[in-house]
């Protein structure tokens, strides 16, 4: 185990892979190279700590990165909906442009659906979240009512879907659909601006209402209820399985049946 402060071949190795992996998936694979980069984040997260020389410096390393490319993914989002959007928006109503893939410009009516757009993802977000719940709420330390609203309402839209709309508006221009992209970029930028100006300012007050803004102590009440069970589980299986094995001996049982009940009452006493 080394103990340099940044293992510099390793946090080389990972921001190189980011590139490559974006640059084979979306030019040799045709393939999105976004949802590729996430995939690949998922599979580093789950396999490669072991391997990590220093954790904490090369997370320090990825959330910089983060920040940074956060920052100029918004610039630029900001600079192509201004340029390419706005700054050509028709002052007047005209929906029966919907449909035409030329490059007309944005119209009023096209302002309109952005937030109807964002009123029908929050919509959805709250579909999606309730009819799971019932299956939530045998997962991990439970899901309440109440959590699913919170889940659904603060559910920020960021990086990722920019990112996407980036690279749509980017591959449909290049074909010749430009309107297209330029409204994919816009209703995207809609929804992650709407998230971030309405749901996440008023998250707090919403916690409060729900009763949910002092929730550290309940879950952590609730993770200690469940290893409990967990530790319980596991113990009388194991009893139940020397029970059956023919090398254990009355003696044996009655020590293991005296283990059990002590392991038992000291996880009471301690939960």
């Amino acid at each position: 185990m080394c103990c340099c402060p940044l293992p510099f071949p390793q946090a080389a190795i990972t921001v190189a892979g980011a590139f490559a992996c974006y640059y084979v998936s979306e030019v040799i694979l045709g393939v999105s190279g976004v949802l590729a980069i996430i995939c690949a984040g998922a599979e580093c997260a789950f396999f490669m700590w072991p391997l990590v020389c220093n954790r904490a410096a090369l997370e320090h390393l990825w959330h910089f990165l983060e920040w940074l490319f956060n920052t100029a993914l918004f610039e630029l989002a900001g600079l192509i909906i201004g340029g390419r959007c706005l700054l050509r928006v028709e002052l007047s109503w005209n929906p029966e442009w919907a449909g035409r893939d030329h490059d007309s410009g944005i119209d009023l009516a096209d302002l309109a659906l952005v937030g109807f757009t964002f009123v029908a993802a929050i919509a959805i977000r709250f579909i999606a979240v309730f009819s799971l719940l019932p299956l939530l709420r045998r997962l991990g330390y439970g899901f309440s009512p109440r959590d699913a609203v919170a889940a659904s309402w603060g559910g920020l839209r960021g990086a990722v879907g920019l990112a996407l709309a980036l690279s749509m508006e980017h591959t449909l221009a290049e074909q010749g659909r430009s309107r297209t992209g330029s409204l994919v970029l816009l209703h995207t930028s809609g929804v992650v601006v709407g998230s971030l100006v309405i749901n996440a300012p008023t998250m707090p007050a919403l916690l409060r209402c729900l009763g949910l803004s002092g929730k550290e102590d309940r879950a952590q009440a609730r993770a200690m209820l469940d290893v409990r069970r967990r530790v319980e589980v596991f113990a009388e299986r194991e009893f139940a399985n020397l029970k059956q094995h023919p090398k254990v001996t009355s003696h044996d049982t009655h020590t293991h049946a005296h283990t059990h009940a002590r392991t038992h009452a000291h996880t009471h006493t301690h939960v």
